[in-house]
């Protein structure tokens, strides 16, 4: 069995991982207006036979808020990046710098070679590949530049049918070859079928059907259609599900940093979490979203729309709720009409792959390329096809030295959470309870994760920031062994020039600290504290609720209180801990305690929080507190690259 797979990973520019992605802080160049396509991604209910050479080709969405992008838009993003680095380079910035500020899009060679790797992976002499298509085709023009290419490069023939060609015309041949107008198919690649509407009769199904018995080569196969449906996504979320897929438990940890909350409204009368979603969602409909099985933009509900779905009750099992994830908006150019403008907006990035086996053996497994869309900060939807957002390229930049030219001008305070780095506490947590523990000092790992964090902020931070920064921790050992190393990495005094406070202390679990947690959370005890877990208080102990209103009380009274009155982006470094950071967060999104559980924060992650006065803007958008980075872990990868 032979598959190959191109796979997208969306994420918001504002979270998406990685050294460089990390730090992605605006679209600088100005879209394509009009590019638009019309192919939509969907999904189907159909799995493939095993022993066949497979191909796939599909995004992969896991609980993120970004939908799948068609083929024609990521060929076209191509074709974009090269006209906005013609800008560039135009403007006189040279080529070394070009290709730092913004990497070549290389998704069509990528795609056409994963394609021509898995004709010439099927052996037959024909070489060709079987491209199926709408019977009223919108994109023909745009699907020929693939065909171009896999002939120039590859002399790999392209014929065009549609579901209903292939149903009167092709037959499935005894040695399982597929076969239409005498000529052996060795590929076939779907830009139709991935709509209800693309299947308007039986014979479209059974067409479906010959290419899936078929020898050939598939792109995508109907199982891996399923795989980006958002019932497998549903599925993925579920504890215990994700971590079957991967290597060890702390990568499964790390992709569910990338999670947003996410549930089937199937069974809302035994599935309290859900129940509690829905309730939640109705009440604060803004940081929710309402998804069916459809992609390209057009089809989500939101706000009032979903409220009033959301109490219809009937048929909602066909979707699936999902918290809404809002980055901050940043300014880009747009031409529309001819005409220049500057508008708040949003962006997606997409980070393409391919991906060839055969059976278990990998034979091609690499990058291809990237994808960015970006759209008007006041449209709810993201698609291209759908017209509401345009192909776009990215400018890469470090965030710690710009937040975004939409917050030049007015008094901001940025705080910047650290989480301590590993103590010997967390090695115990599996088995005990957590809390303050306040003695526990830091394992050898956690030194280096604190060492790899100061010279990060080192590297980028510029000497101004560094002379400028403010820094506070909590008493307990762990932080403040963590904030001496990161700062002297940055030249200042521990000693004088940090502040440290029992204020920002993790939650105190009273009696339950350092008990075992099964004689801790028995059945019974899990039933008082899932009643109201923001307000349960160990005895003896502090609840959420308690922590979450010290941090707040310190951080506007002692820290944002106490700032110059002409401080503007000044940084303050703050090293406390894991659930005090999500104690606050939770407060400043106003979620729910479903939320707080669905946040994870790694040792020396940075938890970036900006907090504007009430007088400092008249934009009320920006007023209070905005969310700029979640568990940003970039130094562990520009540790590795050093």
């Amino acid at each position: 069995m032979s598959v190959l797979c191109c796979s997208r990973e969306a994420a918001g520019l504002a979270t998406q991982k990685g050294s460089r992605a990390n730090r992605v802080a605006s679209v600088f160049c100005k879209p394509l207006a009009g590019c638009r396509a019309h192919h939509l991604l969907g999904s189907s209910v159909r799995t493939a036979r095993a022993n066949r050479r497979v191909v796939q080709a599909a995004s992969m969405d896991i609980g993120m808020h970004s939908s799948s992008s068609s083929k024609e838009e990521l060929i076209q993003d191509a074709i974009a990046c090269q006209l906005h680095r013609y800008i560039l380079d135009k403007s006189g910035i040279p080529e070394s710098e070009l290709d730092k500020k913004l990497p070549q899009n290389t998704s069509m060679d990528s795609i056409v070679q994963g394609l021509a790797s898995a004709v010439q992976e099927h052996g037959h002499q024909d070489k060709t590949m079987m491209m199926v298509v709408q019977p009223d085709e919108q994109n023909s023009f745009d699907q020929q530049w693939l065909q171009l290419q896999l002939w120039k490069t590859y002399r790999i023939r392209t014929i065009r049918r549609t579901l209903l060609d292939i149903a009167e015309r092709a037959v499935l041949q005894e040695d399982g070859s597929l076969m239409i107008d005498g000529t052996t198919v060795s590929l076939a690649y779907f830009r139709a079928g991935y709509t209800p509407t693309d299947y308007p009769s039986r014979k479209e199904w059974d067409a479906r059907t010959i290419i899936e018995m078929s020898n050939a080569a598939k792109c995508p196969t109907i199982a891996m259609q399923l795989a980006g449906s958002k019932k497998v996504q549903q599925d993925l979320a579920r504890p215990g599900v994700v971590e079957k897929f991967s290597r060890s438990d702390l990568d499964a940890a790390r992709m569910r940093t990338c999670f947003a909350g996410l549930w089937g409204l199937d069974d809302l009368e035994n599935d309290t979490e859900a129940s509690t979603a829905v309730q939640d969602a109705i009440k604060n409909p803004d940081l929710y979203v309402l998804k069916p099985q459809r992609e390209g933009g057009g089809n989500n509900l939101y706000g009032q729309d979903m409220v009033d779905r959301l109490q219809q009750k009937q048929g909602l099992g066909a979707l699936i709720l999902m918290q809404r994830i809002i980055p901050p908006p940043h300014t880009v150019t747009m031409i529309r009409r001819g005409v220049a403008e500057d508008i708040e907006s949003l962006s997606e990035l997409g980070i393409y792959g391919v991906l060839l086996r055969k059976g278990s053996n990998v034979l091609v497994n690499h990058r291809a390329g990237q994808l960015v869309r970006t759209k008007a900060s006041t449209s709810s939807e993201g698609g291209v096809a759908a017209g509401y957002a345009v192909l776009d390229s990215v400018q890469l930049t470090i965030t710690f030295n710009s937040v975004g030219s939409h917050k030049v001008g007015r008094i901001m305070h940025r705080i910047v959470l650290i989480r301590h780095a590993e103590c010997l506490m967390n090695l115990e947590l599996k088995d005990k309870v957590g809390g303050r523990a306040i003695d526990s000092p830091l394992t050898g790992e956690g030194v280096q994760q604190a060492e790899s964090l100061g010279k990060y902020l080192r590297s980028f931070l510029s000497e101004d920031d560094m002379s400028s920064a403010r820094f506070f921790s909590s008493t307990a050992l762990r932080s403040l062994e963590t904030m001496r190393i990161v700062m002297d990495h940055l030249g200042r005094s521990f000693e004088e020039d940090c502040v440290k406070t029992e204020q920002l202390l993790e939650l105190d679990m009273g009696e339950f600290a350092g008990k075992p947690r099964h004689q801790v959370y028995t059945p019974e005890q899990l039933n008082i504290i899932q009643q109201d877990v923001i307000n349960f208080r160990p005895p003896g102990g502090e609840s959420q609720k308690d922590v979450e209103e010290r941090m707040i009380d310190y951080v506007l009274k002692s820290i944002v209180g106490s700032a110059p009155e002409d401080a503007k982006g000044t940084l303050n470094f703050v090293a406390t801990h894991g659930l005090a950071i999500k104690c606050t967060l939770r407060h400043i999104l106003d979620s729910t305690p479903l939320m707080t559980r669905k946040i994870i924060t790694h040792n020396t992650s940075m938890t970036e929080l900006v907090y504007t006065p009430e007088h400092a803007t008249s934009n009320r958008d920006l007023k209070g507190w905005q969310l700029i980075r979640l568990n940003d872990c970039s130094h562990f990868v520009h540790s590795r690259q050093d």
